[in-house]
């Protein structure tokens, strides 16, 4: 993941991107737009959080049937980190397996 976005932040000469598909991804590490990534288990969105943690980007977690797992690394991210959850309904993949259900607990 770090090699993809460093490689999408390299520019020409005039400073232009090398590639132009990763304009969204640019700006969200430029800082003029949160990066949204769809993710539900617990291991993706730890993963996500230590790119985060080092790039220091605005994140918006799309999805985050897991998310309640990692609520105090979720709380303490800087800048803070944005989950948007989905509507809840049963279990339909692996990944979102140990989701909350319908507990209320968000």
């Amino acid at each position: 993941v770090l090699r993809t976005i460093k490689s999408a932040m390299d520019t020409t000469e005039n400073g232009t991107l090398n590639r132009p598909d990763y304009a969204g991804l640019v700006a969200a590490m430029r800082g003029q737009a949160p990066l949204v990534i769809r993710a539900h288990s617990a291991d993706t969105i730890s993963s996500i959080l230590r790119v985060q943690k080092e790039l220091g980007f605005r994140l918006v977690i799309a999805g985050g049937a897991e998310a309640h797992l990692l609520a105090s690394e979720l709380a303490n991210t800087t800048p803070p980190v944005s989950v948007m959850l989905q509507p809840r309904v049963p279990p339909s993949t692996w990944e979102t397996l140990r989701s909350t259900g319908n507990s209320g607990i968000t």
